[in-house]
């Protein structure tokens, strides 16, 4: 035995003679006697790391006292985080926390989880008691509220500190209030529990010095017979259950010395939870207690109960209460063998962070769902003597199972787990599986036999549908019907609805349920399709919690619906435009490092042995190119703090080669035992799969766009009526939301209007008033041209200064700001002057925010490609590769010894100047506007009012950061993860800006256009950032002293070398995909594809026109109803009242009817129009001379 484990033993044995000292103590003295032994054996096996525990407990014990709400999911997520942060703590620096610290830390865990939810149902249920004026006591519930003492004296209680067993805070304030604790029995439970803690030990002892488990991981176990290496498993799980044996009965021992989990049988205590019912017992009747609540252990039932789940349940039963009770009920799951498998998962994390508990624990799902099936469709065929024998074996097959998991238990590395399985073949594996296959197609079996059987035994008796037609004669004062009529074949072939069901007076509901009837059918249905069905709704459900899972795990969900609650959708859909730009940018990221980052930092790091091979690939002669290898990327020591800081805003000095820009990775093949690696190949792939991974984003998200704008007529209004009656949004929260959207409607009425005064006006121009319109707008739109055009001169012109001085301190970093601050200040100031520039183009409010959106687009997207041929230009001289500078090494290496860093440089400068600008506004514009405007009376100030957040400009700011990205990838691997954090970080400061300074714009966007249009503004983006990517890598000669691709004429050039290498197979299935033999009938199948799917999609359209007519034409006949209806009316009172004279309105509607002024013979009365009556509104006939206008 180690050391650390005698001084466990000893710990063990004196907590039990101690024990019995605590009876005699009072209440007070017992808390805090308890308290200073715990802290007492903590700090003197743990030491500095009893401060671990120390914060847990001060953390928990602020969460149950500020936030008793949510305390439950704060306190676990905070004891969880802070267990994963213990372990982790080598990597902060920190020393290793020991194992006594590991076991406290573990049963603390538990222990104020458990705490915050008895806080959490104590509050409940005083609330319960103050709102029905009535007790409801909770059985084990909490008295008072715990103080910080309490807190500290539980989670420090001596008893069972580093052994367990868990019990409750209720347990221990029980055990403190013990009225008469030396009376309740303890020798004699605490001499049987200890009788078999010898034998136990000697077991382990014998057997562990036998079977040692280190031999398992040795090259001689491996080479033994397949027997005994399965044997030996037999083994070890047998030391391991010696060894738990005997500590977890020395510790159920010293919980019953003390006294601890003491409770009267009839309180029905469980292990863990202590009482279930309330227990009274009868005056003078002798009263028999337990010591259920603080068993942990059921050695007999472990190793003699037949199911794994019931091994299980006897083994640590402690934790198992506290996993049933507080992980499995919370988990994300409704199906049993997810939910099992989430608990696992989560027991797994809570033992340790080791590969080997998870492979273990997670084994568990397995064999419970393979049990079950066996159980469901074999054991359930046999009879009393086989379901004996099959019991033999199902037990047989649990304890091989819990042997074979225990291996991954104590080996705790993957490697050594997935070897010693390998090595048994993954035998517990297979047959788990191999169980669920049969019990699936035996359980298929036996339900379709107990269809045959049901209509075997019952086929003399009438069916339903011919029982149901004596039942409804026998009342002759009800409508009859004969149940047993089936549905007759109509003209048209419609088949589905039974004629005479529609002459009989019935409730439709009763109706319907009459032909269901009719309709109902016993399928018979075979071992395949019984098959195919079950795992139909299996899948089904899958899906279901699938998309549950996902649901609650959506990034920023309730803060988003929040958003929308509050300021509609139009403002919610920038942030879940922004949330689909975070995740699209760390999952890019998590590409590039996965394929890129990772690998290059372990070959930088780790060394191989000897068999190993790392060799660079050149493929240019180097001959005459010594002026092209002068790059020196090293800085020199930093000495003043703020040229850190400048070089961490330039990216140069100490980032400049690191694995933020291109120029840090190497040109290395790494072949070692068979595994090969190419990094330029990984480096080049990788980017490419970068940007078809989010054009593929991009395609998929604008698909569902288009689905919603195709479903929705496109986004636009159909009219005044249907704006007025279906445009309100009933998920808006508050009365500035309500009043927001009243004032959103208006807008797009006084829009809808305000383009049919000028479609009017338009329309009565004379020929030289339209010529000198349009005239005046063409000459508008050169001076809008001319302003954008000199944009990008300035542009060009900052660059090529920017590029041409090299100065240092704040003057070089401002120069190298130059062509971020002139495209931040063109982006500002050129669509400002657009704006006032439109007010004189007279166009349509929908046409004048259309042009300025596109204007927008094109000043920040050009502006940027205008920005990269400036560089293009300075690196290719010009674009001729042959003349000045460029002459040695085909680019301008004079200015450029590592063009591909420079460009990084500029990209990842574009993406923070942008952040800061962003953070800028925010700080000195939006709040101090907010405060000006609620502080000031001035009719001025009134009148300007609080910032407007502006959706299009905003989402376009996040495109032009996008593209920005994108753009400079190949050249910083890791802007993506940078930009990941900037829009994070936008989110929350939008956010809060959103609500505290800004109001939104009441000129609104339709939501599904624009979101549309900001995706295919996204898409265009996109396609700059390819051409970068294309003209990069096939054209511009790379970098002969830095970078992956440094000895290649292009860097292109790797993937034809690398195909060559290639074995001659692979060489000639690719040429054949590449052949006309493949691509001809390829091409013609696409074409045949692509001309399916428009004729289907001109059929929809012709579908959704005819609605669309049929739509006007029911709106035609509801006025012809209406007019009917009152000429009916009229009548019936003339009738009724001869002597009044006819009204005026009367002969107006005996005249004929008349629409927008013309007469329409669809109201003619012979016209059989009446024949189908449909719905109308009564009110749009209020007017008699009331005129409609169709849209």
């Amino acid at each position: 035995m180690s050391p650390d484990e005698l001084v466990y033993l000893g710990i063990l044995a004196a907590s039990i003679p101690v024990g019995f000292l605590f009876r005699h103590l009072s209440p007070p003295i017992k808390q805090g006697a308890a308290l200073l032994l715990g802290l007492t054996i903590t700090i003197a096996t743990c030491g500095i790391h009893t401060l671990h525990s120390l914060c847990t407990v001060l953390g928990t014990w602020l969460i149950i006292t500020f936030n008793w709400r949510k305390a439950p999911s704060l306190s676990l997520g905070w004891t969880f985080l802070y267990l994963l942060f213990f372990r982790l703590a080598t990597w902060f620096g920190l020393p290793h926390p020991g194992p006594f610290a590991n076991a406290i830390q573990l049963l603390l865990t538990l222990k104020l989880v458990s705490l915050a939810n008895e806080v959490h149902s104590y509050h409940s249920e005083k609330k319960k008691d103050v709102s029905s004026f009535s007790k409801s006591p909770v059985i084990g519930g909490l008295s008072h509220v715990p103080s910080f003492y309490d807190v500290i004296s539980y989670s420090y209680c001596y008893i069972g500190i580093m052994t367990g067993p868990f019990f409750r805070y209720q347990t221990y304030a029980d055990w403190l209030r013990q009225p008469d604790a030396v009376s309740l029995p303890g020798r004699e439970p605490c001499l049987l529990r200890l009788k078999m803690v010898p034998v136990y030990g000697a077991l382990f002892l014998f057997a562990n010095n036998l079977f040692p488990l280190s031999f398992v991981r040795t090259e001689e176990f491996l080479e033994r017979s397949y027997f005994y290496r399965f044997f030996y498993m037999v083994v070890v799980f047998f030391v391991f259950r010696m060894r738990f044996y005997a500590a977890w009965c020395g510790a159920e021992a010293g919980c019953i010395s003390a006294g601890l989990g003491c409770y009267p049988q009839g309180a029905l205590s469980k292990p863990g939870g202590g009482p279930t019912v309330q227990y009274s017992p009868d005056p003078g009747a002798p009263v028999e207690y337990d010591f259920k609540t603080i068993q942990n252990i059921d050695c007999y039932n472990t190793d003699f109960c037949v199911k794994v789940r019931h091994g299980m349940r006897y083994w640590n039963m402690t934790v198992q209460w506290w996993l049933h009770h507080y992980i499995y009920p919370n988990a994300p799951f409704r199906a049993y063998a997810l939910r099992a498998g989430w608990t696992m998962l989560i027991s797994a994390y809570w033992h340790g962070l080791h590969a080997g508990y998870y492979l273990s624990f997670l084994t568990i799902p397995l064999c419970i769902a393979a049990e079950t099936s066996m159980e469901a469709s074999v054991r359930a065929c046999l009879g009393p003597s086989g379901q004996k024998a099959f019991d033999w074996i199902h037990w047989f097959l649990k304890m091989r199972a819990y042997d074979y998991m225990c291996m991954g238990f104590v080996l705790l590395k993957a490697g050594d787990t997935l070897n010693y399985w390998s090595s048994i073949y993954f035998i517990i594996h297979v047959i788990a599986l191999l169980c669920i296959v049969i019990g699936r197609v035996m359980g298929g079996g036996r339900r379709e036999r107990k269809k045959v059987s049901f209509n075997d035994h019952y086929s003399p008796q009438p069916s339903l549908r011919h029982r149901g037609g004596p039942d409804l004669q026998e009342n002759e004062n009800t409508v009859q019907f004969d149940w047993s009529s089936h549905p007759e074949e109509s003209d048209d072939g419609d088949s589905h609805q039974p004629q005479n069901l529609r002459e009989l007076p019935l409730h439709m509901t009763l109706k319907r349920a009459i032909w269901q009837v009719q309709q109902m059918k016993v399928p018979v249905v075979t071992r395949w399709g019984s098959w195919r069905i079950h795992q139909s709704k299996a899948f089904r459900r899958f899906r279901e919690d699938a998309k549950d899972v996902l649901a609650k795990l959506a990034l920023w969900r309730k803060t988003i619906h929040k958003i929308g609650g509050h300021f509609g959708g139009g403002v919610q859909s920038y942030f879940l435009f922004l949330r689909f730009l975070v995740i699209l940018n760390l999952l890019s990221f998590l590409l590039m490092a996965s394929f890129v980052i990772i690998p290059s930092t372990v070959f930088n790091t780790v060394s191989f042995s000897g068999s190993s091979n790392i060799d660079s690939l050149p493929s240019v002669n180097m001959t005459g190119k010594e002026e092209c290898l002068r790059y020196d990327p090293n800085p020199e020591a930093l000495t003043v703090f703020y040229t850190y800081f400048l070089d961490l805003l330039s990216g140069t000095g100490f980032m400049e080669y690191s694995y933020m820009f291109y120029g840090f990775y190497n040109n290395t093949l790494v072949i070692s035992s068979g595994f090969s690696y190419n990094i330029p190949l990984a480096y080049l792939l990788t980017a490419a799969f970068y940007f078809l991974f989010c054009l593929a984003c991009i395609i998929v998200r604008m698909g569902s766009v288009t689905r919603i704008m195709v479903a929705t007529g496109g986004g636009a209004v159909g009219g005044y009526s249907m704006l007025i009656f279906t445009g309100w949004d009933y998920g808006l929260q508050g009365e500035r939301a309500t009043q927001l959207k009243q004032n959103n409607l208006l807008y797009q009425l006084q829009v809808d209007l305000e383009e049919e005064r000028i479609k009017q006006k338009a329309a009565s121009l004379t020929l030289t008033q339209t010529v000198g319109l349009y005239s005046f707008r063409i000459f508008l739109h050169l001076v809008v041209l001319a302003m954008i055009v000199g944009a990008f001169f300035g542009i060009a012109a900052a660059t090529q200064f920017s590029q041409s001085q090299q100065q240092g301190g704040i003057v070089g970093l401002l120069l190298e700001y130059l062509p971020s601050i002139v495209m931040t200040t063109s982006n500002f100031v050129v669509p400002f002057m657009c704006d006032q520039v439109a007010r004189f183009e007279k166009y349509s409010p929908s046409v004048t925010i259309i042009l300025a959106l596109l204007r927008a687009v094109i000043l920040r997207l050009v502006s940027l490609a205008v920005l990269l041929y400036s560089l293009w230009k300075q690196i290719t001289c010009d674009g001729d590769v042959n003349t000045g500078k460029c002459t040695p090494c085909s680019y301008n290496s004079e200015q450029y010894q590592c063009w591909e860093t420079r460009v990084g440089q500029e990209m990842y400068k574009l993406t923070l100047f942008d952040f800061l600008i962003t953070i800028a506004m925010l700080v000195l514009v939006e709040f101090p506007r907010r405060f000006v405007v609620d502080n000031c009376s001035c009719k001025l100030v009134q009148w300007v009012g609080r910032q407007e957040f502006l959706v299009p400009s905003n989402i376009l700011a996040l495109v032009y950061g996008q593209t920005v990205v994108w753009a400079g990838a190949l050249f910083c691997p890791l802007l993506p993860i940078i930009n990941t954090i900037k829009f994070i970080i936008i989110f929350y400061c939008k956010k809060g800006t959103l609500f505290q300074n800004c109001r939104p714009a009441l000129r609104t966007f339709r939501s599904t256009s624009s979101n549309f249009f900001f995706l295919l503004v996204l898409l265009i983006g996109l396609m700059l950032a390819s051409v970068v990517l294309i003209y990069s890598v096939a054209i511009i000669h790379p970098s002969y002293d830095c970078g992956p691709f440094r000895f290649s004429e292009t860097m292109w050039l790797v993937v034809p070398n690398t195909f060559h290498s290639l074995s001659n197979t692979t060489q000639e299935f690719l040429f054949y995909v590449g052949s006309q033999a493949f691509s001809i009938p390829l091409f013609i199948f696409s074409c045949v594809f692509l001309c399916y799917v428009a004729a289907l999609a001109t059929v929809y359209g012709k579908t959704v026109a005819l609605l669309k007519n049929q739509h006007k034409m029911e709106g035609r006949d509801k006025q012809f109803l209406v007019k009917q209806i009152k000429e009916i009316a009229a009548l019936s009172k003339e009738e009724q009242e001869p002597q009044q004279p006819p009204r005026r309105s009367q002969a107006q509607w005996n005249g004929a009817p008349h629409w927008g002024g013309q007469h329409n013979p669809a109201f003619d009365p012979d016209t059989g129009m009446m024949t189908q009556p449909r719905a109308f509104f009564p009110d749009d006939f209020e007017n008699p001379g009331l005129h409609y206008r169709e849209e």
